[in-house]
């Protein structure tokens, strides 16, 4: 596979009690106080009835980007194993020899 994600991108070192960094995803840093904000705040400025109306929305084009983000990543993965490397044997061969 060509594009591994890196466990530690997107992500914050936090150094609690212990003694080692505990790593966490940067969306995660969202306390729920917060959140609870937001929601009220997305509530109170679009309605009880556009609300998820938008968020279901939202989440359509969510999974559409994933969706092609994913279908990116495939596309390149199978082109890049396309592309054959040369065998060892073929690689390890002397260069033929010329009589001058």
């Amino acid at each position: 596979m060509i594009f591994k994600r890196m466990p530690w991108i997107g992500t914050r070192t936090l150094y609690g009690g212990g003694s080692e960094p505990c790593r966490t995803p940067t969306l995660v840093m969202l306390s729920v106080t917060t959140i609870a904000i937001l929601g009220v705040g997305a509530l109170v400025l679009f309605g009880p009835e556009q609300l998820p109306v938008i968020m279901r929305k939202a989440g359509r084009v969510m999974r559409d980007v994933q969706n092609t983000s994913q279908s990116f990543i495939r596309e390149m993965e199978r082109a890049a194993d396309e592309v054959e490397a040369p065998s060892i044997s073929e690689a390890r061969q002397p260069p033929p020899q010329s009589d001058h």
